[in-house]
């Protein structure tokens, strides 16, 4: 039987789906309900589909749906530290970090994903379910370089709101800090 790449992304728009994580200011803990407010029987043990823990106890879910285009800069990558990238048509993923591609605009040279709930905590920074945005842009020399211009944002407009990184000085351009040059492996 052949894999049906189509057939992956609708299962993707299914799985994003689902409901809502809501406070109890009364008591000060989560209340996990679908939408409809009746307890949900499929996930027993968060009570919320495509949910579960970060590292750092929070309740994280991914809502992002595929993008309806794939980034023309598909493929493996060493970026400028020796990690690995992994440019994929419907995720970008950084050494254990992955982040599901949201929106991708090839003219503007720009990607805005979903953080993953199982990427890694950095101290006490969790990014779980928050949003980033991506940056590209090329050299002279067509080398290719990008910016991770938001890593937290609380939703997927306010990551398409930062501002897209300076182009024009590869050196200080990412948020005050250099790009990343993307070597293709071989």
């Amino acid at each position: 039987m052949q894999f049906n790449p189509w057939l992956g992304l609708m299962v993707a728009s299914l799985l994003a789906s689902g409901c809502s994580v809501d406070d109890d200011p009364s008591t000060g803990s989560k209340s996990n309900t679908p939408d409809s407010g009746a307890p949900n029987s499929d996930t027993p043990d968060s009570g919320v589909p495509n949910s579960e823990t970060t590292d750092s106890g929070v309740q994280c879910k991914l809502e992002a749906t595929a993008a309806a285009t794939a980034p023309t800069i598909v493929g493996t990558y060493t970026d400028a530290y020796g990690g690995t990238q992994l440019i994929g048509a419907t995720t970008w993923t950084m050494g254990t970090s992955v982040f599901h591609l949201w929106q991708v605009d090839n003219v503007q040279l720009f990607a805005i994903a979903q953080n993953d709930c199982a990427n890694p905590c950095y101290g006490r920074d969790c990014y779980g379910g928050e949003w980033s945005r991506f940056d590209w842009t090329y050299d002279a020399a067509h080398s290719l370089w990008y910016c991770q211009t938001a890593y937290a944002a609380a939703s997927a407009e306010q990551a398409l709101q930062t501002p897209a990184a300076n182009a024009q000085n590869l050196d200080t351009g990412c948020s005050g800090f250099p790009w990343s040059k993307l070597t293709p492996t071989s």
